[in-house]
């Protein structure tokens, strides 16, 4: 007789059941790495190896090098996006795992800055008082960086391997936050379109008054001091009047897309339009004649009310309740 037999996992040297990984952690971890250097390939160092060595050579046209320059960064581009689709293999999850993980970069890049620049106010202390040299500030500095920077790393190896993750970033990715799919099409369309109208409304109005009423800088770069070095400036984005709100916009655009996409929030708008189609409106000469009736009885219940108002004065004041 045939008999199923549940299989045990393998138990290690601890005691506790180790849960089987699926790689989902690594792939996400490798495709959030290769779109930030994908980022800085294409922002970065393809502008900066045009003004280094190319800019003098092609001369003094403006128009020229611009458009060259733009077009070497389409290129590269398009390039980044054929490797990325050549060399990862989507599985469910995988997309909200390289979500998770460039948002793990990204703070551990402002943790480590922000904690660094705090570190480096201490040691600049110690340097004034003469207990540290100017040498071993740097030295201390950048040691304490890189704790921080493995520290991190270990921290974001650790929770997108758990045991949960998984689960999280597939839930994550069947709400549709990565997806162009939309939810339930054809349904709700007017109520939806109308409150995407109004997010981007208020986020474009946002965008055009710290931006571009303040002076748009078209060549300006948006910098930060270095901790530990006085010498040298991190540029976090070149041409920041131009990128910071068009990716700004991008975003927006894409949030509210798929907000309206969202299922529990995209189901609460096509049942509101429901609803809203179920309201009997009325015509023209409807209308007309209840507004008509509405202030006609708002005009005379004021004048009854003042009338009251003015016989109980005048009544209360006679008899001496009230002093006039």
């Amino acid at each position: 007789m045939a008999v199923a037999v549940a299989n045990t996992p393998e138990i290690s040297g601890g005691g506790k059941a180790r849960p089987q990984q699926s790689g989902l952690a690594e792939a996400g971890l490798a495709g959030a790495v290769y779109l930030v250097l994908s980022y800085l390939a294409v922002f970065f160092l393809i502008p900066w190896v045009w003004e280094t060595y190319l800019a003098d050579a092609i001369g003094q046209s403006v128009f020229l090098g611009q458009g060259l320059l733009i077009l070497a960064m389409t290129a590269a581009g398009v390039a980044c996006v054929y490797v990325w689709m050549k060399a990862f293999t989507w599985q469910p999850g995988f997309r909200a795992a390289v979500a998770t993980g460039v948002a793990f970069i990204l703070a551990g890049f402002f943790v480590t800055y922000f904690l660094s620049y705090l570190f480096d106010g201490v040691l600049g202390f110690l340097v004034r008082r003469g207990y540290v040299g100017e040498e071993m500030r740097g030295v201390i500095g950048m040691a304490f960086a890189a704790a921080l920077i493995v520290w991190w790393i270990l921290l974001m190896r650790r929770t997108m391997r758990g045991a949960k993750f998984q689960k999280r970033a597939q839930r994550l990715e069947e709400d549709g936050w990565f997806t162009a799919d939309a939810y339930k099409k054809g349904q709700g369309l007017r109520t939806r379109r109308l409150t995407m109208l109004g997010i981007l409304g208020i986020v474009g109005s946002g965008i055009y008054v710290y931006f571009f009423l303040r002076g748009l800088t078209v060549r300006g770069e948006w910098t930060w001091a270095l901790p530990f070095n006085d010498n040298y400036r991190l540029v976090l984005m070149r041409a920041y009047g131009i990128m910071a709100p068009t990716l700004l916009a991008l975003f927006t655009l894409w949030v509210t897309y798929r907000l309206v996409n969202y299922p529990r929030f995209a189901d609460f708008l096509i049942a509101t339009e429901a609803e809203m189609n179920k309201v009997s409106w009325s015509n023209r000469k409807q209308l007309t004649r209840d507004t008509v009736v509405v202030l006609a009885t708002v005009f005379l219940m004021s004048a009854f009310l003042f009338g009251v108002d003015v016989f109980w004065s005048f009544f209360l004041g006679l008899i001496g309740v009230i002093k006039r």
